[in-house]
């Protein structure tokens, strides 16, 4: 008998469909925190529009600060009726939200974008 590791066609085929699962596993999950990431910044936006909207202030000043203590180290855009301040730099990676407030005194329209 010859000494070396001698496997048939099924173990072959067992431990190809083995890799095969374990690779697709691996993508899914980097698929899924993606998605997470995506979906944390959606929702630290809702909260900081549900802060501005209760404090009723629309201070340029208190949302920039505000936005850097809720997105520390990140590139964003604000924008208060088509007035944009840019923080950082544009990547094709983004997500954004925006609402219009109406009041007696007029309509705010507010767009927060998290670019990453």
């Amino acid at each position: 008998m010859e000494k070396g590791i001698h496997l048939t066609m099924e173990a072959t085929v067992s431990l190809l469909f083995a890799g095969m699962i374990f690779l697709s596993i691996t993508t899914i999950q980097k698929g899924k925190e993606n998605a997470l990431d995506e979906l944390f910044v959606l929702q630290k936006e809702h909260d900081l529009f549900k802060a501005w909207m209760r404090e009723n202030k629309f201070s340029k000043e208190e949302m920039v600060e505000d936005i850097e203590f809720v997105f520390p180290r990140m590139e964003w855009e604000l924008e208060i009726n088509n007035e944009k301040i840019l923080h950082g730099k544009k990547t094709p990676k983004a997500t954004s939200s925006e609402f219009l407030y109406i009041t007696k005194a007029g309509v705010k329209h507010i767009k927060l974008t998290v670019f990453r």
